[in-house]
This record gives structure tokens, C-alpha cells and sequence, in this order.
């Protein structure tokens, strides 16, 4: 992720990644940052729209 920017929010304190946002196979601008749910509350279409 470094190489690109990226950075990671952790959503949590669960031991298994249950959602993330953007959704995988998403494409991502340099510099942005993506939501690992490890709580299963990310309504990643909350944000879409």
C-alpha cells in the first residue's frame, strides 16, 4: 500500500476483516484511504451516491 499512498483505516477490534470500502476490485486514487470493517456495522453505500 505504501508504494501507492494508500493508507488503511481499521475499523474495530475484530480479528477478521468482515467488509472494507471501497469494495474490492475498486479503483483508487493515489493517496487515498481504505476502511477495513471489522466490526460488520461499514454500509459502504452509505457513501455512494
Amino acid at each position: 500500500m505504501s508504494e501507492y499512498t494508500l493508507t488503511a483505516d481499521v475499523l474495530g477490534q475484530g480479528e477478521r476483516v468482515v467488509s472494507q470500502y471501497p469494495r474490492a476490485g475498486t479503483t483508487v486514487r493515489r493517496g487515498s484511504a481504505i476502511q477495513l470493517d471489522t466490526t460488520g456495522q461499514l454500509d459502504p453505500a452509505a457513501d455512494e451516491g
